[in-house]
């Protein structure tokens, strides 16, 4: 009798200890799933990171590209004023001439008609 009063014992302990071990079981595999759902949710935001680092790199690309276009502009612009700027003072040159010719000319026909 003794004898199957402790294989009752010993098979108690075991149920208690199996169901430990089920509740432990599971206590590990809903931590085991929180984790997962925590490391794809991290991956998710990672990749929404690269996302968005690559359009910047994209959007800082396309800025510098019109920043070059623009100095290039810029440099045309300058070079077509001087160049016009150039040309002004060469006839504003021309001009002063003439009106210093014009002026001789005008002073020669005055002292003739004043002789």
């Amino acid at each position: 009798d003794t004898y199957l009063e402790n294989q009752h014992a010993i098979l108690t302990q075991l149920s208690h200890e199996s169901e430990n071990l089920e509740n432990a079981r599971d206590a590990v595999e809903e931590e085991v799933s929180c984790v997962l759902r925590e490391l794809s949710e991290a991956r998710e935001r990672y990749n929404e990171a690269t996302i968005r680092v690559h359009s910047i790199s994209a959007e800082k690309l396309d800025l510098e590209k019109k920043r070059l276009q623009v100095e290039a502009d810029a440099e045309n612009i300058i070079e077509e004023l001087t160049t016009k700027l150039e040309q002004a003072e060469i006839e504003l040159d021309e001009g002063r001439m003439q009106t210093l010719e014009l002026n001789t000319f005008i002073a020669k026909k005055d002292d003739e008609l004043n002789a």
